[in-house]
């Protein structure tokens, strides 16, 4: 998992580099929990959001 407390501190050297961070890590969470999610209840997922989170 890439999350944000894998980010390291001393490779930020701008703001660039740090929403690319935050960005990247929420794409992978939110793709994540999706997966996570249609395993959990394969038949009716859409309304266990709030199940997974």
């Amino acid at each position: 998992d890439q999350n944000l407390e894998q980010i390291k501190p001393h490779q930020i050297t701008s703001t660039h580099n740090l929403l690319a961070d935050v960005c990247l890590a929420a794409q992978h969470e939110g793709q994540m929990l999706v997966k996570k999610l249609q395993e959990y209840d394969p038949n009716n997922y859409e309304s266990r959001t709030c199940t997974v989170l």
